[in-house]
């Protein structure tokens, strides 16, 4: 957590600006990579979902104490609330581009 986000005001500032931002998340790179094609195609080059995906091994996490997954959740929560908030971006995000296409198809259709 930085020092922005250490406060309330910092954490709904941060917040505040995820809507200027183009938002992605690895778990949901294929999404990603569509955004980054539409609103940064300069960028997407860089961006390669396979190897992502090599990065994802799913390794056997020992189970975690209910109260302890409360105390770190309880320490962390304006991190948890901006991840919370820009994966709400993000979702918002990639709707619009998928209305976009339906829209485009739709366009497309009537003119032939």
């Amino acid at each position: 957590m930085n020092s922005v986000q250490s406060s309330p005001e910092g954490t709904a500032q941060v917040i505040s600006r995820l809507k200027q931002c183009v938002v992605g998340f690895t778990e949901r790179c294929e999404d990603t990579m569509l955004l980054l094609q539409y609103k940064l195609p300069w960028l997407a080059r860089y961006y390669d979902c396979a190897s992502q995906h090599e990065k994802k091994q799913k390794k056997k996490l020992p189970k975690v104490p209910p109260a302890l997954i409360s105390a770190i959740r309880a320490t962390n929560q304006p991190s948890i609330d901006v991840y919370e908030a820009a994966l709400a971006t993000f979702n918002e995000q990639v709707a619009a581009l998928e209305a976009k296409k339906v829209a485009k198809e739709r366009i497309g259709a009537q003119v032939y």
